[in-house]
């Protein structure tokens, strides 16, 4: 750790260090805390670890329990790296230091959520897509049954309308005949018995 630029501040009888970022080799992270004058100290130290740093025998643990848990159906993966929170805690001369694992559980969770909601997405989306390429296809054989009724009832409605015609027509020959005749009986009687 080079080029470090570390805030502090003096409250109550302790000194609060201000959070500031850290890199030791491939291992990153934050720290911040502080210590009394009656020695006791209270720091976290947040770390992003690359999974390569852990060694053999912890990469193996881990992806076991990966394995394992793939193997009764869940879709998990362990990224590259590792985040663990660690407590420093106790007093200078005695001091204890506590490693929270649950942000690393937390990453295998969120992933795991993440993936569930994936799955989801795409379920929901080929559900929609399903269920829109049935309605198009229910929409078109709707529209073809109406398309075919609107042609059945004009093909009767010109039927009607032909066969009205027909009978007007034959009605009006039939009429125009019959004037023809009564004029030709008219014409004859008058001029025929003379």
């Amino acid at each position: 750790m080079h080029n470090l630029n570390i805030s502090f501040k003096f409250a109550n009888g302790r000194v609060y260090l201000d959070p500031f970022d850290y890199k030791v080799g491939n291992i990153t992270g934050t720290i911040a805390g502080s210590n009394g004058f009656d020695e006791t100290i209270d720091y976290g130290m947040d770390i992003q670890m690359p999974r390569s740093e852990l060694g053999g025998q912890a990469n193996a643990l881990i992806d076991n329990l990966v394995s394992q848990a793939n193997s009764k159906g869940a879709k998990v993966s362990v990224g590259e790296k590792i985040n663990l929170t660690v407590k420093f805690g106790g007093t200078v001369t005695k001091p204890t230091v506590k490693i929270d694992t649950k942000n690393a559980a937390n990453d295998a969770v969120n992933g795991l959520k993440q993936q569930a909601q994936a799955a989801l997405d795409k379920a929901k989306a080929d559900a929609e897509a399903k269920a829109k390429a049935a309605a198009d296809s229910l929409k078109n054989v709707a529209e073809q049954k109406v398309q075919q009724a609107a042609d059945q009832a004009k093909k009767q409605a010109q039927d009607a309308i032909d066969k009205a015609k027909q009978q007007a027509a034959q009605q009006a020959k039939a009429a125009a005949d019959k004037a023809k005749k009564d004029a030709a009986d008219k014409l004859k009687n008058m001029f025929g018995h003379h």
